[in-house]
């Protein structure tokens, strides 16, 4: 593969990815109706899947050439991820595959946002969603008050927040394209790693969910790159730079908190270090700049909810019902993908489910939605490549962390902590909160960077004999993964 300088350096860094993504979104909210009735929403799928085709066509084209370069191939991967999210929310409703939506009168996302289309302040009460942090419910807010402005309808205004969290989700797929930059993978196993985080189906279904989750994963994504670059280059940009992602992702959502539980470490390590004194004071001095910044953005809403409405801080509100799953033993609940229950059913489904392994395995896939039976074979096939990933990738972390550490530095360590502070907090959550929607994947994204950056490192490098036919199985597992996944959400 080519690999000299060429145009698309500019994805590596700065904010242009960025502007063209949600320029990309605005035209198309300003440009197209996804209610009304046409020949673009009657061949929408069928679009799409060109579209799809044509991107494969442009880098076969570009690879006879000669001119396929490792970036222009992660950004026609990143342009198919495109195309599915746009098929995905045009032909998704915004009541269909949700979380604690409700209706725009009542207590969840839709009525918290709403309360902000209305008035600009705080609601008075933590009733149902209402206890979440406001940033994504402001924008999306800002979204429907700005359609207001040009007199658009509620239906195709509500359709918008769509269009935003469908940004996000497009934003994620650049943040993993750098993050796996910054962890030294170049070549096939960083397309392969940016492939599998772009066509993941997870992220599709998060890019039509108008709830906080998506805008939460990717300042999450964010603040892991910047701690990669921070250990690099402990300078005062990369400081601010982590500290925003940091104190911004708890406006978001609280589980962003969990981040802190990553960076801390290294902020510790880095202190440790040999170094004069005159650095050590500059360090001390950058955390607490970090502090600074991050904890007034991230503790102003939970403070303000303790002081006035009596919330406590990390309060989570009890599901109920019948997803209580505190009777079944903790083997029942955390035994490591019993083989009678893996193909029972492709989805996850929180009444029925009470084992954590198997409701991430197929909530990452579809959630806790049932498959259409016309799909019910691909979506088996998909399920099988996902736990292969998945063994695969566990594989990796212990190939790396025990044989390879020595080739990635401190970011080998550092996904390791991602991966490792993701998984505990999601058992912790799950004992503390025994009910089938808190196994949910959708609170561990994150770990989509571990699994992808090591089967990536894993990957990296020349092999031969079975160490070379194991990097050709992986990566064509990868891509299969890949491949199935689009295609079955441009058809889905």
């Amino acid at each position: 593969m080519n690999k000299r300088p060429h145009r698309l350096s500019w994805i590596k860094r700065g904010p242009w990815p960025y502007v063209l993504l949600g320029a990309a979104f605005l035209l198309l909210h300003i440009l197209y109706n996804p209610l009304a009735e046409g020949f673009i929403r009657q061949n929408l799928r069928l679009l799409s899947l060109l579209g799809a085709v044509c991107m494969v066509i442009i880098g076969v084209i570009l690879y006879l050439c000669g001119k396929l370069t490792t970036a222009r191939a992660a950004a026609l991967v990143m342009a198919i991820g495109l195309i599915v999210r746009i098929c995905y929310v045009l032909q998704t409703g915004v009541y269909v595959r949700q979380h604690d939506v409700d209706r725009l009168e009542d207590f969840g996302h839709w009525g918290y946002i709403f309360h902000f289309t209305n008035s600009w302040r705080l609601p008075q009460t933590n009733t149902y969603q209402f206890y979440h942090p406001p940033l994504h419910h402001a924008l999306a807010a800002l979204c429907l008050r700005a359609n207001a402005l040009f007199r658009m309808d509620l239906p195709r205004s509500l359709e918008s927040v769509q269009y935003l969290t469908a940004f996000y989700s497009a934003c994620f797929m650049v943040v993993a394209y750098r993050v796996f930059r910054e962890l030294k993978l170049r070549g096939i196993p960083l397309i392969a790693a940016t492939a599998l985080v772009a066509l993941h189906p997870t992220l599709f279904i998060l890019s039509g969910s108008v709830n906080n989750d998506m805008l939460a994963i990717l300042l999450y994504a964010a603040a892991f790159l910047w701690l990669l670059r921070w250990w690099a280059r402990p300078e005062t940009k990369n400081t601010v730079a982590l500290a925003l992602c940091m104190g911004f992702g708890m406006m978001a959502k609280t589980n962003m908190a969990t981040c802190a539980f990553v960076i801390a470490p290294f902020f510790l390590i880095k202190l440790l270090q040999r170094a004069p004194r005159n650095e050590k004071c500059a360090l001390i001095a950058r955390f607490a700049l970090f502090g600074a910044i991050s904890l007034p953005l991230g503790l102003w809403h939970a403070l303000r909810n303790l002081a006035v409405l009596g919330q406590p801080l990390g309060f989570v509100p009890v599901p109920g019902g019948p997803q209580y799953k505190g009777t079944l033993s903790l083997w029942q609940r955390f035994a490591p993908f019993p083989p009678a229950q893996i193909f029972n059913r492709p989805h996850a489904s929180p009444w029925e489910d009470g084992n954590l392994s198997i409701y991430l395995l197929k909530s990452s896939l579809f959630g806790e939605w049932e498959v259409a039976a016309q799909h019910s074979a691909l979506a088996y096939a998909l399920l099988a490549l996902n736990l292969a990933l998945i063994l695969l990738s566990v594989a990796a972390l212990l190939y790396i962390l025990v044989r390879k550490r020595k080739n990635f530095g401190m970011g080998a360590w550092m996904l390791s902590a991602l991966w490792v502070v993701q998984l505990i907090f999601m058992v912790y959550f799950y004992l503390s909160y025994p009910y089938g929607c808190t196994m949910d994947f959708r609170y561990m994204v994150p770990t989509l960077l571990c699994g992808a950056g090591f089967l990536g490192m894993a990957l990296q490098g020349q092999g031969s004999g079975v160490r070379k036919a194991l990097q050709y199985m992986v990566t064509a597992c990868i891509f299969c993964f890949c491949a199935l996944s689009a295609f079955l959400y441009l058809v889905i």
